[in-house]
C-alpha cells in the first residue's frame, strides 16, 4: 500500500533532496527572478522573490489588507517580530516568497513553507493573497502558478492550500492548477466576528 502512494506522488523519500542540497536549488531557482508579467486589465507586475529590504513595503501591504484576509496565515505578518522569523526560515531555505510589484508598491505575495521534519519533508504549502484593488486579474493564478513551479524545482513532491469553503474563487483557481480538494474539515476556521467556517484543504501531486 505505501509503495503505492509513492509511486503515486512520483517518488519517494529517497528521491528528496537534503537540507545542502535544496539550498542549493533554491539559488537556481533566484536566477529565475525578476520577472514581468501583464495582467488582465492591461496592468503590469513585477514578481520577485522577497529579500530583507523589503520589510517597509511588505508591512506596508499586510498592514492595509482587510483583517479577514490575514485569517489563515500561521503568524502575525503584519508583525516586524514576525517578519524576522520569516527571514530566518528564507535563509534556511524553508520558504520562499513571492512579491508582485506595481510600480513600488506590493500588490500580492504567495509564500511556499516547508520544512525538513522527517514525515512531513515531501510538503509544500502555498498561502496567497492579493490586494483587493487587484483581484479578479489573473494575479492570483499567476502567483499560484508560479509557486507550484518553485516547489518543483527545489524537490518537493506535494503542495497543499487552504481555504473556507466560501472562497469558491480561490478554491477555482487552485482547480485551474491541478489542485484536487481532499477535505473538508466542518467548522475548523474562525473569523474576526467570531463566525466558524468549513475549512477546506487542497493538494497537488508535483
Amino acid at each position: 500500500m505505501l509503495r503505492r502512494l509513492r509511486d503515486k506522488a512520483g517518488g519517494s523519500s529517497a528521491d528528496l533532496p537534503e537540507p545542502a542540497e535544496r539550498q542549493r536549488l533554491m539559488e537556481g531557482v533566484q536566477q529565475r527572478f525578476p520577472q514581468e508579467h501583464a495582467l488582465k486589465d492591461g496592468r503590469s507586475v513585477t514578481v520577485r522573490l522577497m529579500n530583507m529590504r523589503d520589510e517597509v513595503a511588505f508591512l506596508r501591504f499586510t498592514r492595509a489588507l482587510p483583517p479577514d484576509d490575514l485569517l489563515y496565515e500561521q503568524e502575525d505578518i503584519t508583525s516586524s517580530v514576525a517578519m524576522d522569523e520569516l527571514f530566518r526560515h528564507i535563509r534556511r531555505a524553508e520558504a520562499a516568497i513571492l512579491l508582485a510589484f506595481e510600480a513600488d508598491a506590493i500588490v500580492g505575495y504567495a509564500s511556499l513553507r516547508h520544512s525538513e521534519i522527517q514525515w512531513t519533508r515531501h510538503l509544500g504549502e502555498i498561502r496567497m493573497v492579493v490586494a483587493p484593488d487587484a483581484r479578479g486579474t489573473g494575479l492570483g493564478r499567476l502567483l499560484a502558478g508560479t509557486v507550484s513551479d518553485v516547489a518543483k524545482e527545489i524537490g518537493l513532491q506535494e503542495l497543499s492550500a487552504r481555504m473556507v469553503g466560501e472562497q469558491g474563487a480561490a478554491q477555482a483557481t487552485f482547480v485551474a492548477l491541478g489542485f484536487e480538494a481532499v477535505a473538508t474539515l466542518p467548522r475548523s476556521a474562525i473569523d474576526t466576528q467570531g463566525e466558524k467556517h468549513d475549512l477546506v484543504v487542497m493538494m497537488l501531486s508535483l
